[in-house]
C-alpha cells in the first residue's frame, strides 16, 4: 500500500514538473512567434527578404542565448575572499572573453543583415527590437498590476 502511494505521489510530482516545463517552452515559442510577427510587420519584410533575414536572425539569437547563459554562469556569487589571485584573474578573463563574444556575435549579425536589408532598414530593425521589448515589458507590468489588484480585492 505504501509502495503504491509512493509511486502515485512520484508520478504526480514528475507530471507536474513536465507540465510546467512544457508550458514554459510553449510560452517561449509563442513569444518568439510574436516577436517574429512584430518585426516582420514593422519592418515590412517581403517574403524574399524574410527568407534571407530570419535564418540569420535565428542563428544570431541562438548563439546570443548560449553566450548570455555562459555569462550568467560566470556571474554566480563567488566568495571573493577565498579566491586566489590566479583564480580571480582567470575569472576576469573568462568574463571579458564572454562579453567580447557577445559583442562579436552582434557585430557579425549586423554585418550580415546589411547585405540582406539596407543599412537604414538594419538600423530600423534595431529600433523595432527595442520597441518590442518595451511593449513586452509594458504588458508584463500591466499583468502584474492586475494580479496585485486582484490580490487586494481578495484580502
Amino acid at each position: 500500500m505504501k509502495l503504491k502511494l509512493s509511486i502515485s505521489l512520484l508520478l504526480l510530482f514528475v507530471s507536474g514538473i513536465l507540465f510546467a516545463q512544457n508550458t514554459r517552452l510553449e510560452r517561449q515559442k509563442l513569444l518568439q512567434e510574436k516577436k517574429k510577427s512584430f518585426i516582420t510587420e514593422k519592418l515590412a519584410l517581403t517574403p524574399a527578404e524574410s527568407e534571407k533575414f530570419w535564418p540569420l536572425y535565428e542563428s544570431f539569437e541562438k548563439k546570443n542565448k548560449e553566450l548570455k547563459l555562459q555569462f550568467r554562469k560566470l556571474n554566480k556569487p563567488v566568495n571573493l575572499d577565498s579566491l586566489g589571485s590566479k583564480e580571480a584573474s582567470e575569472l576576469l578573463a573568462k568574463k571579458a572573453e564572454t562579453e567580447m563574444a557577445i559583442l562579436q556575435n552582434r557585430h557579425q549579425f549586423l554585418n550580415q543583415i546589411k547585405t540582406t536589408l539596407s543599412p537604414q532598414r538594419a538600423l530600423k530593425m534595431l529600433e523595432i527590437e527595442k520597441d518590442f521589448k518595451k511593449s513586452l515589458l509594458k504588458q508584463l507590468n500591466k499583468n502584474q498590476m492586475k494580479r496585485l489588484d486582484n490580490q487586494k480585492l481578495e484580502d
